[in-house]
């Protein structure tokens, strides 16, 4: 599987790789985001700006779980790009967001304790 982090997230949305109109906005929001998981796990990720090319595996450690990033980094930029369209459908999303989030914190302590 490609480990590229702006190809994968590109997809998850539903752009073509050769579809390049919102590509500088993906990339703009992929690092706010990376931003938001760095300020919760400071001590076991790397300041690294996410480029086009960037893989998962140079920005998250081994023990970190990908999916659950990969996750959360979806949901949000589902929010910006194609937000549901009742606030129902919102609320929920956002709350998905809110879970991962929190778990992606609670995997920064178990991280610590495998250490």
């Amino acid at each position: 599987m490609d480990d590229v982090i702006f190809s994968q997230i590109k997809k998850l949305l539903g752009f073509e790789d050769d579809y390049a109109v919102f590509d500088m906005d993906i990339l703009l929001h992929i690092n706010s985001i990376m931003s938001t998981i760095r300020q919760n796990t400071a001590d076991t990720l790397p300041l690294v700006e996410i480029t086009k090319s960037t893989k998962w595996s140079e920005v998250l450690p081994p023990l970190m779980d990908i999916l659950m990033v990969k996750t959360f980094m979806g949901l949000k930029l589902r929010l910006i790009f194609d937000p549901p369209p009742t606030s129902f459908g919102i609320t929920a999303v956002q709350d998905l967001a809110k879970e991962y989030e929190w778990r992606i914190y609670a995997q920064r302590d178990y991280a610590k304790l495998k250490g």
